[in-house]
C-alpha cells in the first residue's frame, strides 16, 4: 500500500491525522497496556511527549527520530504529539520507544495501521534504528497475551525470554526497518517457539562428595533442604560452611515450569535474563556482608526485586550473618514467614514473591577459633557477648536448624566419600514428593510452612514423646516458637525414615537442632 493512499484513508479533522499503537511497560512485576498515540498537525516542527512520562520517556523522542531517519524513513517535519495513555500512570524506562515509532510512521501513512491494534510493539531503539533489548520482556509477553493480542514484537536479544511463552505470536526483530516490512506485509518471519524442556537441575556442577567429612553437616543440610528448613552453621574459618551452602541448589528439587516463568519475571524485571538460557537449577543468591535494607528487601520506584526476591524458589546464603548490618538481617523476619516482601513506595503497594530456603554461616566469634581443638580463642568474654549479640533473638529463633560445623580428622580426608549430590536429592525428592501428597489439599507444600493450626494435625507425637518434649521445654528454656520448629523438624526427620509416626529418636534428633552456640 503506499504512502498518498494511506494518507488519503486517514481521518482527517482540522488537519491533523492520528493513530494509534500499542505498547507495555513494566510497573512492579506486572506489564500495564499502553496506548501510544500520535498526532501529526500543521505548525513549526516540534514534538511533544506527553503521559505523565519520566525523563527517559521523553528524551526517547530524540532516539525515535535518528533510528527513522537512519532506517531509511521519513521523519515528520511538522507538529508532533505524542500521547501516552492511561495519563495518569508514570511511565518509565525504554520499552514504548518501538510503538512510538511505529505510532508516528501509521500517522505519516509509512506503515500500514490493518494489524496494529492487534500488535503489541516493546523496544528500545538506538540511533542507527537497531532495537535493543529490554527489562521485563517475560511480564510484558504474560500480560500480552492476558490482554488478547495476536503478534507481539520484541527485540531479538530477548529471544530465551519469549521462549517460556506459548498461545501468543511472538517475532523478534534487530532494527526498525525490519519491524516496518513486517507490518507492510513486505516480510514475514518465523515466529519464536515455545520451549517446553530446560535444562535439569541433575547438572549442577559442584558435588556434595567433594567435601570430606562433615557428614554430620551434611546431613542437617540434608534435613533442610528436605522440608524447607533455614538453617545457620557456625564454625571457625575454613571448615567448609562455604563449600557446604555453595553445592545446595544441586540436591534441591528442579523448578517446575511454572516455577521457572515466576523466577523467570524477577530476572527479566531486573535485566539478569539477557542472553542467558531459562534452566530448571533453582537460582542461588550470596549478596555481600555490607549489603542495605533496600537491596536486600527492593529499592526505587516502582521497586527493583530485592535479593530476596531473586532467590525466590531458590537459596539465599548470608555468610558471615554475624558481620551484616543488623537491621538489614532483621528484616527478614516477616519474608522468613510470609514467604513475600510488601513493600510501600509513594503511597502504592507492592508485593514480591520471596519463598526462599536461607543457609547462613557464621564464625563462633570475632577471632574464629572459639571451641577450636587447633587454635586458641583470643576473645574476651565482652568480645564474645558483643559478637553473639549481633544476631538478634527473634531472627535466630526463626532459623529453624543450628549446628556447629567442625574442623575434620586427617584420617576423614582419606576415608571412602561420603553423601554425594545424587545420593542427597534423590533422599529430597523422595520426601518432597511425600509432602506434596500429604498436603494436597492444603495451601502449603512443605514442612516447614505447615500452618500453625495444622500442626496438631500433622506432627502430632505419641505420649512418650509429648513427655519428652515437655522435659525439654523446661529443662533447655525453650521458647514457644522453638517448639513448634521442633515439631516442623521431627515430621522431616521421620519423612527421611519413611515414618508415618513420629518417633522418640525423630524428635530427639530435631532438639539437637535448636541449640545455640
Amino acid at each position: 500500500v503506499g504512502s498518498e493512499m494511506c494518507i488519503r484513508d486517514r481521518p482527517y479533522r482540522g488537519g491533523t491525522l492520528m493513530m494509534k499503537a500499542y505498547g507495555m511497560i513494566v510497573h512492579g512485576l506486572k506489564a500495564i497496556k499502553i496506548e501510544v498515540e500520535s498526532s501529526i498537525s500543521r505548525g513549526i516542527p516540534h514534538c511533544n511527549v506527553i503521559g505523565y512520562g519520566n525523563t527517559i520517556v521523553k528524551e526517547a523522542i530524540l532516539r525515535v527520530r535518528s533510528a527513522i531517519e537512519s532506517s531509511g524513513l521519513e521523519y515528520p517535519m511538522s507538529r508532533i504529539t505524542i500521547n501516552l495513555a492511561p495519563a495518569d500512570i508514570p511511565k518509565r524506562g525504554s520499552q514504548l520507544e518501538l510503538a512510538m515509532a511505529i505510532s508516528l510512521l501509521a500517522a505519516s501513512g509509512q506503515v500500514f495501521d490493518g494489524e496494529l491494534e492487534n500488535t503489541c510493539f516493546v523496544g528500545e531503539l538506538s540511533l542507527d534504528g537497531k532495537i535493543n533489548p529490554c527489562k521485563g520482556i517475560l511480564a510484558i509477553l504474560l500480560e500480552a497475551k492476558e490482554k488478547k493480542f495476536k503478534n507481539v514484537i520484541i527485540p531479538k536479544a530477548n529471544v530465551h525470554e519469549a521462549e517460556l511463552v506459548d498461545g501468543i505470536n511472538i517475532y523478534t526483530f534487530g532494527k526498525l526497518a525490519d519491524v516496518v516490512n513486517f507490518v507492510n506485509k513486505k516480510q514475514t518471519p518465523d515466529k519464536i517457539k515455545h520451549k517446553s524442556r530446560f535444562l535439569s537441575g541433575n547438572n549442577f556442577s559442584k558435588d556434595f562428595s567433594d567435601i570430606k567429612g562433615q557428614e554430620a553437616a551434611k546431613r542437617a543440610i540434608l534435613i533442610a533442604v528436605a522440608g524447607g528448613h533455614p538453617i545457620l552453621m557456625v564454625g571457625s574459618p575454613g571448615v567448609g560452611k562455604s563449600m557446604l551452602a555453595e553445592r545446595v541448589p544441586g540436591i534441591m528439587p528442579p523448578l517446575e515450569q511454572d516455577e521457572i516463568i515466576e523466577s523467570g519475571v524477577i530476572r527479566s524485571v531486573s535485566r539478569e535474563s539477557l542472553n542467558e538460557e531459562f534452566t530448571s537449577t533453582p537460582p542461588f543468591r550470596r549478596p555481600s556482608v555490607n549489603i542495605s535494607i533496600p537491596s536486600l528487601l527492593g529499592s526505587g520506584y516502582p521497586p527493583r526485586p530485592g535479593e530476596i526476591t531473586m532467590a525466590h524458589k531458590g537459596v539465599l546464603f548470608l555468610e558471615e550473618i554475624n558481620e551484616m548490618n543488623r537491621l538489614a538481617v532483621d528484616a527478614l523476619r516477616v519474608p522468613l514467614d510470609r514467604k513475600s516482601v510488601c513493600l510501600n513506595k509513594r503511597g502504592e503497594v507492592f508485593n514480591y514473591p520471596a519463598d526462599f530456603l536461607l543457609i547462613s554461616c557464621a564464625n563462633p566469634c570475632k577471632c574464629g577459633y572459639l571451641h577450636s581443638p587447633k587454635k586458641e580463642c583470643t576473645c574476651t568474654a565482652s568480645e564474645l557477648a558483643t559478637y553473639k549479640a549481633r544476631l538478634s533473638g527473634p531472627i535466630s529463633d526463626r532459623i529453624d536448624i543450628h549446628i556447629f560445623v567442625t574442623e575434620p580428622d586427617f584420617d576423614e580426608f582419606t576415608s571412602s566419600e561420603g553423601l554425594s549430590s545424587a545420593d542427597m536429592r534423590s533422599m529430597v525428592l523422595k520426601v518432597r514428593k511425600l509432602q506434596s501428597e500429604r498436603y494436597t489439599r492444603e495451601e502449603f507444600k512443605l514442612n516447614s510452612s505447615i500452618y500453625d493450626n495444622k500442626i496438631a494435625k500433622y506432627c502430632s507425637f505419641d505420649r512418650e514423646g509429648e513427655a519428652f518434649i515437655e522435659k525439654a521445654y523446661k529443662a533447655l528454656n525453650l521458647s514457644p516458637r522453638s517448639m513448634v520448629k521442633i515439631r516442623k523438624i521431627s515430621r522431616t526427620i521421620a519423612d527421611l525414615d519413611e515414618s508415618k509416626e513420629i518417633k522418640l529418636k525423630h524428635i530427639s534428633e530435631a532438639i539437637q537442632f535448636r541449640q545455640r552456640w
